[in-house]
């Protein structure tokens, strides 16, 4: 499987194997979809279909990756205002949801460059409410890896300053899902 891999796409896949959280930046024609695909295929292999989620902000990209949008998901959406208080009922009333959950190894995101930061804070609130012991609820995604693909230059983010989230998403004090990707592997 890795010898179809170019050397860059093969370091990205090699930490995502050791299970480290990864970010796959990209534009058009990079192989991020090829690489993600191939990142889920083993994921889903080694920890089981249930135990791995894939989402993205359009139906297309979701259905690429045989996931389901981020709305639907998580129920944020485009004009989604993060309220902690109010996310926390919304979950806490889906026990089903919530089980869910509590058993996902790896969350993959696709076109990251059209969320806001506020998406991702409340994906990351939810994975940290449903964690499985209070230490794991302590650590980025409640302790899951995580697998983010997009193209920062190619869509502007939905609803925001594309300037100041650009600049958030580079910062080191920048939004909180970027700091917990251990690997940022840029694909030309």
């Amino acid at each position: 499987m890795a010898g179809d891999l170019d050397f860059t796409q093969l370091r990205a896949f090699t930490a995502f194997q050791r299970g480290h959280s990864v970010a796959l930046l990209g534009g058009a024609g990079s192989g991020k979809s090829f690489l993600i695909k191939r990142m889920l295929e083993d994921a889903r292999r080694r920890h089981g279909e249930d135990r791995v989620i894939a989402c993205a902000w359009t139906n297309q990209a979701a259905l690429n990756l045989s996931g389901r949008t981020i709305h639907s998901l998580f129920g944020v959406g485009a004009g989604f205002n993060f309220d902690e208080q109010e996310l926390w009922r919304r979950v806490r009333k889906n026990n089903r949801f919530c089980e869910l959950l509590k058993n996902i190894q790896a969350v993959f995101v696709d076109e990251i460059s059209v969320l806001k930061d506020k998406v991702l804070d409340a994906v990351d609130f939810v994975m940290r409410y449903t964690a499985t012991s209070n230490r794991m609820a302590c650590l980025p995604m409640g302790g899951r890896q995580i697998i983010l693909a997009g193209d920062p230059l190619q869509l502007e983010p939905i609803g925001v300053d594309y300037t100041r989230t650009v600049k958030n998403m580079y910062s080191p004090l920048g939004l909180g899902y970027f700091r917990s990707v251990v690997s940022v592997v840029a694909l030309l």
